[in-house]
């Protein structure tokens, strides 16, 4: 009787100790990870399964510590209730700042029942934060965004490593892009942690060719010839012709010659004008190359026009005869004109009609034996008068405005011998006219059959 006291003891106390009595822990962790290295500022991924091995349910509170922070951990205070028996799954991370040494750092994860605090496991978690180098531009661009001509460009570049190892072989690639290019490549030394590399790039320019927009780009490549980063900066170089001229003389007893330069300087195509006055000189005078003849404030210009290249060169030439070969060459010419004019000279007459709205005309008559080649008419409408539309019997050919009155140009052509042309046109006063007026002289340009040209003016008209 009594061994059966003791046996039925013995069933009953096995029946009532708890099963954590005769287990080992009274949970199981099993923890994985993505990756046991990082770089400062990347973050491990952690899977965590729990198990729960009491032989009743349980809430079990997760937490972590370590070192150096556990703000690292985005993983706060966690709660599971757990089923006996039953496993779960839980997600955490652990992320090192950028700043963070490179190491070997310990944190620690650990289950504790809610309801009984002795019943505890703890697992360790090993991470290593190793060197890296983060290498990046921070500075890319030239001094000034547009440059005259000639000036020097200044490409200020600077490199930065932010990372926790020094950098090896960086280098950057600097390409210039536009009319000319030029390339320059730059070998980054090793760099520590916030240190910082700069650079100036200097380019010069053709100040003759080189015009227009530029683009610098920078390629900041590693060690493997991976690009980090890319960076440009655009500028401009100015577009402008520079006309710079000259004059050089030399004299004989004969003669004196009279070289005229003109020179673009600048890096665009530009229109240099040469102008003398030579009305005050009363020489005979030989040209190389025949000028336009124009009035400018009441003087004779002579014009010669020349577009040119960048360090292109226009050169003009004449000669002044002296007065001794002048006054003979002049009554030569004047004889020959004489004679000239008294058989074949045309003649120019000008006419005005009075009233408000007077009529202008303009006969023209070739008086010579033989047909004229090229005839012109040229008449100038003072500024005080405007010419009335369709009102002409012969159209002009062009019409400008000029500064001191409206220029008319008829190009009659050809003139047979006897022939005459009849021109009128009106005009009417912009504002009420006292007194009289003078009419500019008509002019009169044609070819004679024989060569000879003729300049000829009709007499000047007054009109009240």
């Amino acid at each position: 009787m009594t061994s059966k006291l003791i046996f039925a003891a013995v069933i009953l106390s096995i029946l009532l100790t708890p099963a954590s009595a005769y287990s080992e822990e009274p949970y199981t962790i099993n923890i994985n990870s993505d990756r046991d290295a990082i770089l400062a500022g990347q973050k491990i991924t952690y899977t965590a399964n729990i198990t729960n091995n009491l032989n009743h349910t349980d809430t079990i509170e997760m937490s972590i510590t370590g070192d150096p922070q556990t703000t690292w951990v985005t993983l706060n205070d966690y709660s599971i209730r757990l089923e006996q028996g039953e496993t779960s799954e839980f997600k955490f991370y652990i992320s090192p700042p950028f700043d963070t040494p490179v190491g070997k750092y310990l944190f620690r994860l650990k289950a504790t029942s809610k309801n009984n605090t002795q019943d505890s496991i703890s697992e360790d978690i090993n991470m290593y934060v190793i060197e890296v180098s983060k290498i990046d531009i921070t500075i890319f661009a030239t001094d000034k965004e547009y440059y005259n001509i000639g000036e020097e460009v200044t490409l200020t570049t600077s490199i930065r490593n932010t990372g926790t190892g020094k950098s090896r072989n960086t280098t950057l690639k600097v390409e210039l892009t536009g009319l000319s290019t030029d390339q320059r490549t730059i070998n980054i030394p090793p760099l520590e942690v916030e240190q910082e590399y700069m650079e100036k790039i200097k380019f010069v320019f053709d100040r003759h060719m080189d015009k227009g927009t530029y683009g610098l780009t920078g390629i900041l490549l590693d060690e493997s010839n991976t690009v980090i980063n890319t960076m440009t900066a655009l500028f401009d170089i100015e577009k402008k012709s520079i006309i710079k001229q000259k004059r050089d003389e030399t004299s004989t007893i004969l003669e004196k010659t009279i070289t005229l330069q003109a020179t673009n300087n600048g890096n665009d195509r530009g229109t240099a004008r040469i102008i003398e006055d030579i009305s005050k000189i009363p020489q005979t005078i030989e040209f190389d190359r025949k000028p336009s003849e124009q009035n400018i404030n009441g003087d004779i210009k002579y014009i010669w026009t020349c577009d040119l290249e960048p360090l292109q060169t226009c050169t003009v030439t004449y000669k002044i005869k002296y007065w001794v070969y002048f006054v003979a060459i002049v009554v030569i010419i004047a004889l020959i004109f004489a004679i000239v004019h008294l058989i074949e000279r045309p003649l120019i007459t000008k006419k005005c009609e009075k009233g408000r709205i007077r009529t202008v005309s303009i006969e023209i008559k070739n008086r010579g034996r033989r047909p004229m080649d090229g005839v012109l008419v040229q008449d100038m409408v003072p500024i005080m008068f405007n010419v009335a539309e369709s009102s002409t019997t012969i159209k002009p050919s062009s019409i400008k405005r000029k500064k001191n009155g409206t220029l008319l140009v008829w190009k009659l052509g050809k003139l047979a011998p006897k022939d005459e042309r009849i021109i009128s046109y009106k005009i009417k006063p912009i504002l009420d006219v006292e007194g009289r007026v003078s009419l500019p002289k008509a002019k009169l340009n044609a070819r004679s059959s024989s060569g000879i040209r003729y300049k000829i003016k009709s007499q000047s008209i007054r009109v009240s």
